[in-house]
């Protein structure tokens, strides 16, 4: 058994999975938006192609993919219901208060449906997300350019991803990062510094205790 297999079999049982990759919630297999495979990414192509325009016609600043859709990018294709977008949104004149409404002036017009916190874009829910601090800041500012059938999208670097899972805290979030390490995809050179910059340390060595113990395999 590799190392953090049986960690991660223990982190979703906790979440009420089976160790069986097939074992999808039905009721979002009916919405028919599932990443299962490279694919998946293929028929996001149109959603990318409309941020990418928004980009251009400034209606936001650089963005970048992140979440279970951003993971996708690094990992073995999972199951997900939507497309965070990270993105340094507007203030309202006269407001502390973000919002959202120079997206709905444009991309309403063109069409696009909003639905709850969502924003359906080519078929797939899109939430724009504000960085929540320091770190969602220069997981943005230092995304790393992909393609998705010559289309260009900004997706986080693997070390900020697991970074931001590390943050949070939750067992899904334990069950990435240990994907990740399995995966070999992680630059520990870049990892560390981002972790010391933004107070990270403490939080990976309790997770190293806690999942990547042999004691504990």
């Amino acid at each position: 058994m590799k190392p953090g297999t049986a960690a991660r079999q223990s982190v979703r049982l906790s979440l009420g999975l089976s160790n069986s990759s097939d074992d999808i919630d039905p009721n979002l297999c009916e919405l028919g938006k599932l990443v299962v495979s490279l694919a998946g990414r293929s028929i996001m192509k149109d959603t990318f192609a409309v941020l990418n325009q928004m980009h251009a016609d400034g209606v936001i600043g650089r963005y970048a993919i992140g979440g279970a859709v951003g993971a996708t990018f690094y990992l073995e294709p999972v199951a997900t219901l939507d497309v965070d977008v990270f993105v340094v949104l507007s203030q309202a004149s006269n407001s502390p208060l973000i919002t959202l409404e120079p997206l709905y002036h444009y991309l309403l017009p063109r069409g696009y449906m909003i639905e709850g916190e969502y924003i359906i874009i080519g078929d797939w829910p899109v939430q724009f997300l504000p960085p929540s601090g320091p770190l969602e800041e220069e997981a943005i500012e230092q995304s790393a350019e992909q393609h998705v059938d010559g289309i260009p999208v900004w997706v986080m670097t693997a070390e900020h991803l697991v970074c931001i899972a590390l943050r949070l805290g939750r067992a899904k979030d334990f069950a990435r990062i240990l994907q990740f390490i399995e995966a070999g995809v992680l630059d520990t050179a870049k990892l560390e510094p981002i972790m010391i910059r933004h107070g990270l340390l403490d939080k990976w060595e309790n997770f190293e205790k806690r999942f990547l113990n042999p004691d504990n395999l």
